[in-house]
């Protein structure tokens, strides 16, 4: 069993701050519908992840916490829609409240990091209709965002579009993020988030790219959970980290790919979201 770093003394907090959240989305929602703002559908990925985190830490039912894994991808395909279609007037459909935005310049929120979140949320949910948005987005909005995009940043980024491009030659985007992860080639604020928690995933897309390697597979998912938890823990109360919106992902894409069965119990991966089994478990 790999347990959360981080145990709540105070259950009720949580649910306060999820309730909280609760509050802020209509708001959050008439405010990008009503001035068409990029700002707040953006900071709001980031809000859902949070909400996300308390969620399964809180054990809330099911259908709940897999609601705000689809705020995540709703904000989230929106924002990058946003910074795609400049200029477009197009409908967005956020907590089922379908509105118009008008794509407009945007530098803010449009990280690979961020991207990275939005699609692991919609392969988790198994939205093909998001997955195709997302891997759609040019390398240009990464490279006109606030915080640029560095070589490894890119080769990763090329590496999880591959894993819905039925043209992709996943062995050579392997080898490309594995030669672009020199630690000299990343800014050293950012190389410990690389080290533990995007490059543990390389093994692990190995392993379901590979034939016959389930055993391997769980090898793999084991040291990259080890590595988040200790990445995590110098930063316990970051909602974020209760849970690995990359590892849930990864699971979900082998179980889906190769049936392949997680075989380590931890609470940074609920089992229901793997096997995609929301409805006959909602509580």
């Amino acid at each position: 069993m790999i347990a959360r770093h981080f145990e709540a003394k105070k259950i009720e907090r949580i649910i306060d701050k999820i309730n909280e959240f609760e509050e802020r989305v209509p708001n959050k929602i008439n405010t990008i519908k009503t001035k068409n703002s990029q700002g707040v559908l953006g900071g709001s990925i980031q809000d859902a992840i949070d909400a996300f985190g308390e969620a399964v830490l809180a054990e809330v039912p099911h259908q709940q916490i897999v609601r705000y894994l689809q705020h995540i991808k709703e904000f989230g395909s929106a924002n990058f829609a946003f910074a795609c279609r400049q200029g477009e007037t197009f409908d967005v459909t956020i907590n089922n409240d379908t509105f118009a935005l008008t794509g407009g310049p945007a530098g803010a929120y449009l990280h690979t990091d961020v991207w990275e979140k939005v699609f692991y949320a919609a392969v988790t949910l198994r939205d093909k209709k998001a997955i195709e948005q997302l891997i759609q987005v040019p390398q240009s909005v990464f490279d006109n965002a606030n915080l640029k995009a560095d070589g490894f940043d890119t080769a990763f980024i090329n590496l999880m579009k591959g894993l819905f491009e039925p043209e992709a030659n996943m062995g050579d985007l392997l080898e490309a993020a594995l030669i672009a992860a020199d630690p000299n080639a990343i800014a050293s604020g950012r190389r410990s988030y690389v080290q533990h928690i995007l490059l543990p995933l390389l093994p692990v897309y190995r392993c379901i790219y590979t034939a016959n390697a389930e055993d391997e597979f769980n090898e793999a998912m084991v040291e990259a959970l080890e590595a988040h938890k200790r990445y995590w823990k110098k930063d316990k109360r970051e909602q974020q980290g209760w849970i690995s919106l990359p590892l849930i992902a990864a699971a979900s894409h082998a179980y889906d790919l190769k049936g392949y069965q997680l075989t380590v119990e931890t609470d940074y991966i609920p089992d229901f979201l793997v096997k995609n089994d929301v409805d006959a478990t909602a509580a």
